[in-house]
């Protein structure tokens, strides 16, 4: 195979990666609850602190099991584990660990993601990763050596004009066509916490008052393109060390 040709196949490998969306917003603590009140969250962050979360959402089709669509938004969710896996990472300021489905028939995931039709130059992005079983660290996501359940971020963006043409929910890659940097125009319910895991009930959150939002690409390819490309770039590697000793 000529040098050219491979080059060629090496550049089809790399734009046939899967292209994960990458959420990734910025927000301060406006709040904490906690009892007895505190300055200082049992998750280790503090009143007025600046941090930065990531959410990169997987690249799937519009056949999402579960999915909703009405007049207003597009809602893709993961209520099930039989349904598709939503977050392929979930991470920021604070938080360890590695985002975990839980797996077992009696778990119970909970996440979203959906994106409101614009009103007044601004449109509502709402973002869950979350799981409604309580009795560990299902999430795999922990702060300060606690379990985190939920992380929920939602907030109307300057400039951010989500197009909702009709009932048909399209892909996730349809957040592709909104790649870009949004300041926060209101703030709602936003916050990280843990639970009891008799009770349910939340037991340490911070309230999070999000400023910034930004919408990129994150390609990943999947263990055999790497497979490929390395190989790939050892032929070439060697194909140019044999023309520099002919």
């Amino acid at each position: 195979m000529r040098l050219h040709h491979l080059s060629f196949v090496l550049l089809s490998l790399i734009l046939s990666a899967r292209a994960d969306v990458l959420f990734t917003v910025e927000a301060t603590v406006s709040s904490i609850v906690e009892e007895p009140a505190s300055q200082v969250s049992a998750l280790g962050y503090t009143n007025a602190q600046s941090l930065t979360l990531t959410f990169q959402l997987r690249d799937i089709s519009s056949n999402l099991s579960g999915n909703a669509v009405a007049a207003s938004n597009y809602t893709w969710f993961e209520e099930t584990i039989s349904q598709e896996t939503l977050w392929h990472s979930v991470g920021g300021t604070g938080l360890n660990g590695t985002w975990t489905v839980p797996s077992s028939a009696s778990d119970s995931p909970y996440s979203l993601v959906k994106a409101g039709a614009v009103l007044d130059g601004a449109s509502e992005l709402s973002i869950i990763a979350s799981t409604d079983t309580f009795s560990g660290n299902e999430t795999g996501i922990s702060a300060n050596g606690l379990p985190v359940h939920d992380i929920l971020i939602n907030a109307k963006w300057l400039g951010l004009n989500f197009s909702i043409p009709d009932n048909t929910l399209p892909g996730t890659g349809y957040f592709l066509n909104y790649i870009g940097s949004y300041d926060a125009a209101s703030a709602g319910t936003s916050y990280i916490g843990t639970r009891d895991s008799i009770t349910s009930n939340i037991t340490s959150a911070i309230i999070l008052n999000p400023t910034k939002l930004t919408i990129s690409l994150a390609a990943i390819p999947e263990p055999s393109t790497w497979a490929l490309f390395g190989l790939g770039l050892g032929v070439i590697w060697l194909a140019v060390r044999r023309r520099r000793v002919s």
